[in-house]
């Protein structure tokens, strides 16, 4: 169960295992399963393949990824984005990896649906910078309701509220629930975009040492 899950600093060994479990939470929930039709075996190779280079290019751009891991199983992790201003030459060089790796998704994109959500995703105000982006925060889909989410996210405060100069972390989920779990967690919705039937929830907790922020002791997260 939950209980016996440690939460740890991801290494390069646990990026594969990582990425698979991601692509498993994601693809029914959110812009994934709005965006990408998965059903067909070479199209979720083909994700994973993409989210791999993702992982890779996050844990390698000095960000933080952690794992939750069962012995020696991840079965889950999150990532906190601290670096926003990669050089323009590492930008390029995941651009290309990320098409390479994900070729055989370009007939399981639902491409009408790409502009709406890309417009959908972006926040015209966002939070005072400096502040942190949690780019993901994934538990494999056996492994759900069993409070393993919510060690990810308490991780992720822990690691962002070090940072004294970080006004604290932004978000963006397409989950409803998700949404709740959030608040519970001490973020609030900035501001909530549709497109189609799917509404992108903006949000945001504030570092407790630079402003005060309503919490929660709730263990069922």
């Amino acid at each position: 169960m939950g209980d016996a899950v440690r939460i740890e600093p991801a290494s390069r060994e646990h990026l594969g295992d990582l990425a698979a479990v991601m692509v498993e939470a994601f693809s029914t929930e959110g812009t994934n399963a709005y965006v990408f039709d998965l059903n067909r075996d070479a199209a979720w190779r083909a994700r994973y393949r993409t989210a791999l280079a993702e992982v890779r290019w996050l844990f390698g751009n000095h960000n933080h990824v952690v794992v939750a891991m069962d012995n020696s199983q991840v079965v889950g992790g999150a990532v906190l984005c601290v670096n926003h201003s990669p050089s323009r030459f590492r930008r390029g060089v995941f651009s290309l990896r990320w098409l390479a790796s994900g070729l055989p998704l370009v007939t399981s994109i639902r491409w009408t649906r790409v502009p709406g959500v890309m417009r959908a995703t972006r926040i015209s105000e966002p939070p005072v910078r400096p502040y942190h982006t949690l780019a993901a925060v994934a538990v494999h889909p056996t492994r759900q309701g069993q409070g393993i989410g919510r060690k990810l996210i308490d991780e992720v405060h822990r690691i962002s509220d070090r940072d004294l100069k970080c006004t604290g972390v932004y978000l963006y989920t397409a989950d409803r629930r998700n949404q709740q779990i959030y608040e519970r967690c001490g973020y609030r919705t900035l501001i909530e975009r549709s497109t189609g039937d799917l509404t992108i929830r903006h949000m945001f907790r504030p570092n407790p040492i630079n402003e005060f922020t309503l919490g929660t002791d709730d263990p069922s997260i």
